[in-house]
């Protein structure tokens, strides 16, 4: 029997009324609502959209609905809209409580690039959500043709408050405050509340003319309203303003955004030069890398651990198509995904917390996928220098974990990191070895009942190992 083709409405496309996006065969489809269907029709056709889409802009065009149902959206589905459009399938979804700061300043600056863009062709933003944005490797692109609208003489720009919590006090967090926003961006995923957000900045950011005016009096004018009974709250309608204010307010908050930096180096940004190795088995873990890379050739390659990327840049360099890098150092990633966009790897790197990872999110759970169930089409892992943290420092049970990287794909590289090797001593300085089954043999034990082990690699002159391990039937 034939298999119909996989079809699924997208988690988080319910929020907009005006269409719905679906996942269709592995194409990317657009149901437009009769209201929105003209205006949409009108922006695809503008010289702005011809001149940013594809570019800054995902690559959309109008397609017939006989094209969406024979990828396999529902002929029911297929009748309810006005208009069928099909955006560029993007290689990887990610959320921007996943994105370094680096990432996330990036497409603060796009959001604000084409607001002042649009204003100038006649159109503006609706709304300025930090889902809006994707990356095709280490490039910012706006996914959501349907929040341009056309402008009116006067309107606000009715997104500047999502904006605010959404990018510039999650930004301002970590610039200011050193506190990395993604935990806290995941546990509200309409953004920060500009009031905790306030709070938590240092006093001196009030002498910061832009975070005065755009996090700290707006968190002022909500206090206030929030204090106010309803009787009490003002009805007026919003202050008209001119469209070449909100241009050069648009301007002037990316030109202040795109220079904010991380407040402080974090400790694993440093550990390229603070760590166990020397120069000889440095150099033999990588050529290790470079031979399994070269032999595999994968399409995807997870690196676990990634640090600041230096084994994500061998793999790349060894004919890896693309690599998504992870960790829980927001540092270390801000230093992997900078060089990643200044030398153009086709490479992502993103905050992963591997013993509390972002679990199912938002309405049903249905809203935000887990990364790990994005992760599809990975062909091989590495996943260096990481199991002792996660055993010894995180308390997961050894078998689990060698079970859980296995699972992640056919076949890998996982290094082993003994009790004396300096960093799993410095990890049980401080607390009772209750980790006796924590050794080598358990460790080929329980790699050997999920995958068989290719090949072995003592890291001389340390005492760490690198296996190559092949889940069966691959």
């Amino acid at each position: 029997m034939r298999k119909p083709p996989l079809v699924n409405r997208a988690g988080g496309s319910f929020r907009d009324p005006e269409g719905h996006v679906y996942i269709a065969s592995g194409r990317v489809f657009r149901g437009i609502a009769h209201q929105a269907a003209d205006r949409l029709r009108a922006f695809l056709r503008s010289d702005f959209f011809r001149e940013r889409g594809g570019a800054h802009i995902v690559e959309t065009r109008e397609v017939a609905p006989e094209v969406a149902m024979e990828a396999g959206v529902p002929e029911s589905e297929a009748a309810a809209w006005a208009l069928w459009v099909e955006h560029e399938t993007l290689p990887l979804i990610t959320y921007p409580y996943e994105w370094p700061f680096e990432c996330l300043k990036q497409a603060a600056c796009l959001t604000l690039e084409l607001l002042a863009d649009a204003l100038r062709n006649g159109y503006t933003l609706k709304d300025a959500s930090a889902f809006n944005v994707q990356f095709i490797n280490t490039r910012p692109i706006f996914i959501d043709v349907l929040s341009f609208t056309e402008y009116e003489e006067g309107a606000p720009f009715l997104g500047y408050k999502q904006f605010c919590e959404q990018f510039f006090a999650p930004l301002c967090l970590t610039a200011f405050a050193g506190i990395e926003f993604n935990q806290w961006f995941r546990g509200r995923l309409d953004g920060l509340d500009l009031i905790e957000a306030s709070r938590a900045l240092p006093f001196s950011t009030r002498c910061r003319p832009q975070v005065l005016m755009h996090l700290h009096s707006q968190a002022w004018a909500m206090r206030k309203l929030k204090s106010a009974s309803a009787r009490e709250r003002p009805g007026k309608k919003p202050r008209r303003i001119p469209r070449r204010n909100l241009i050069a307010l648009a301007d002037g908050l990316r030109r202040y955004t795109g220079k904010l930096e991380r407040g402080r180096q974090t400790y694993w940004q440093k550990y390229a030069a603070q760590n166990s190795y020397d120069d000889r088995s440095r150099a033999s873990k990588t050529r290790m890398a470079q031979e399994f890379v070269t032999r595999t050739q994968p399409a995807r390659l997870l690196d676990l651990g990634c640090n600041t990327g230096e084994y994500s840049k061998v793999a790349i360099d060894a004919g890896a198509r693309a690599v998504v890098g992870v960790d829980s150092d927001c540092g270390a990633l801000d230093a992997a995904a900078t060089q990643a966009r200044r030398e153009g790897w086709p490479a992502q790197f993103l905050f992963w917390d591997i013993a509390n990872p972002s679990p199912d999110l938002g309405w049903l759970r249905e809203e935000r996928a887990a990364l790990e169930k994005r992760l599809s089409g990975v062909d091989a892992v590495f996943c260096f220098a990481l199991i002792h943290h996660l055993v010894i420092g995180r308390n997961i049970p050894l078998e689990e974990f060698v079970r859980w990287v296995c699972g992640l794909a056919p076949r890998g590289l996982i290094e082993f990191v003994p009790k004396s090797d300096p960093m799993a001593r410095g990890l049980l300085r401080d607390r009772d070895d209750v980790f006796d089954t924590y050794d080598r043999e358990n460790f080929e034990r329980a790699l050997e009942e999920c995958a068989e082990i290719v090949t072995v690699h003592d890291l001389e002159p340390t005492t760490r190992t690198v296996f190559e391990f092949r889940r069966a039937g691959r």
